[in-house]
């Protein structure tokens, strides 16, 4: 029952957040938009990131696109300050079992959406995180390849190689991870050219 509540809760709190970036919609404090960004994370924080329940990962799906259209309206680094948001996003989602992306595959979409908009909005600050964020991406692309290759997804890769030393980039799995993509069987052409093109960019660092 708890789950299901929240289901219902983020996800009017997503359509609520989505209307944000809108010039028609009515102005909104940024103090109203971060709490709900950091009730987000506080549920983050009190969910298990092992629980496979789907109303659970719908919820976290929806808490990861609202957190990156709140990111999206205007918020810098140090509207965050003390409560990184980065570091506890990366946490929860490390803890989920490879079987949870495929059960929500929406869930992919919106954590992509999320680290998109804390790449381009400057969220992401230090060696630690990029790091991370780079691992993620690699597991991502082994685990569900059919909906990893969006166009936020080649934008946090490119983003990231740049803030990565070349030792790095080549043991974090990122290439194995597309270079298995392209040898995979039963994927759309359309996946298989991003693939090999994002592979070749990577290959240039």
């Amino acid at each position: 029952q708890r789950n299901l509540a929240l289901k219902s809760v983020w996800g009017a709190l997503l359509i609520l957040s989505a209307k944000f970036t809108r010039s028609d919609y009515p102005r909104v404090q940024k103090e109203q938009k971060l709490a709900i960004f950091y009730s987000g994370l506080d549920t983050l924080g009190k969910v298990e990131g092992g629980n496979e329940d789907n109303d659970l990962l719908y919820s976290v799906r929806c808490i990861f696109n609202a957190m990156g259209w709140i990111l999206k309206s205007e918020t810098t680094l140090n509207d965050f300050e003390g409560r990184d948001p980065i570091g506890k996003s990366l946490e929860y989602l490390t803890n989920l079992p490879d079987g949870a992306w495929g059960e929500e595959p929406q869930l992919v979409s919106g954590a992509l959406f999320f680290f998109q908009q804390s790449c381009v909005r400057n969220i992401l600050s230090t060696n630690q995180e990029f790091e991370a964020l780079m691992l993620l991406c690699a597991r991502i692309a082994k685990l569900v390849p059919s909906t990893a290759f969006s166009k936020d997804f080649t934008t946090i890769v490119l983003w990231t190689i740049k803030k990565l030393d070349k030792h790095f980039i080549r043991k974090c799995g990122i290439i194995g991870a597309l270079a298995a993509v392209l040898q995979s069987e039963g994927l759309k052409e359309d996946t298989l050219a991003k693939a090999h093109e994002l592979l070749q960019e990577v290959l240039k660092y």
